[in-house]
């Protein structure tokens, strides 16, 4: 079985970014015209509490969206919870809502809902298994990157699908100075089209990626076997719940890239996810293969 469909166009975009209408440093104008610039075929402003998007022209589509927070900053460890909600109908009142409730809200307008940036946050593994209904984890943030040191979260991924949760996985800017912490991370999208309707399908059915750079040309599975063919990169993380296996790592040879890697799930491997290393620092990963 191939993940991606070889007749299909890849769709670049960033689900996460902030303007002046929140607290980015830029205008909605000049945020759109930045992605623009940057190739990006499609952009979600997610201002806190407030809606934007709608717009779309023939370069780019900017899909209504925002982002909804609740802060437990006293009382006991300090965490966070963000959630974004892509391709919302209208806004809702945030006031007293829980985290839960907020998943609620988002996905009851039949949006796309992602919990944003767990490791900054400071969320603990409980907080994830018991809040539902949410459809993806951002596995890299680069704010949270560029300015805490705390951008990426795959563990979380991985402690969740070795429990038997299984999350989508994203990579986003989250951008707000535009310094540093812009047009790095993404998703790549195999779409019928441009549209929200397209992408959003597309994103339920697996068809997409995340990156920072390396891009990802071919996963194939056969029963427990899985291959991926991707651009050229220093090595590739087979990413399972086993402890240990020597075999999920395949890595370039002296002075050489790795453009091709394989990997057999073994007796307790219960999923397997890809990554891809370059020599720049770029990343790319794979959703979740569940077996």
């Amino acid at each position: 079985m191939k993940v991606f469909d070889p007749n299909l166009p890849f769709y670049k975009g960033n689900l996460h970014a902030h303007t002046t209408r929140s607290d980015g440093d830029l205008t909605p104008e000049e945020c759109i015209q930045g992605f623009k610039d940057h190739g990006y075929d499609f952009l979600a402003i997610t201002d806190h509490r407030k809606p934007f998007g709608g717009y779309q022209d023939d370069q780019i589509l900017v899909i209504p969206a925002a982002e909804y927070d609740v802060n437990y900053l006293s009382g006991g460890p300090e965490r966070c919870f963000h959630i974004t909600g892509i391709g919302l109908v209208h806004d809702f009142d945030q006031t007293l809502m829980t985290p839960q409730q907020i998943v609620d809200a988002i996905k009851k307008q039949g949006a796309f809902c992602t919990l944003c940036h767990p490791i900054w946050s400071m969320n603990t593994l409980e907080d994830l298994m018991t809040l539902d209904g949410y459809d993806a984890i951002e596995i890299f943030n680069t704010i949270s990157e560029v300015y805490s040191g705390r951008g990426y979260s795959g563990q979380y991924i991985d402690l969740l699908a070795s429990r038997g949760i299984y999350k989508l996985i994203t990579a986003v800017d989250d951008c707000h100075r535009y310094v540093r912490d812009a047009f790095k991370g993404r998703i790549m999208v195999q779409a019928q089209d441009r549209t929200w309707d397209s992408i959003h399908e597309a994103l339920k059915a697996k068809r997409f990626y995340a990156t920072t750079g390396p891009s990802i040309y071919q996963i194939e599975r056969d029963g427990d076997h899985v291959a991926v063919d991707l651009s050229p990169v220093d090595h590739v993380r087979f990413m399972t719940n086993s402890l240990y296996d020597g075999e999920r790592f395949t890595y370039a040879p002296e002075g050489g890239t790795v453009t091709h890697a394989e990997y057999t799930m073994k007796g307790c491997d219960r999923f397997v996810r890809i990554e891809g290393w370059d020599k720049n620092g770029g990343i790319c990963w794979s959703n979740l293969l569940v077996r």
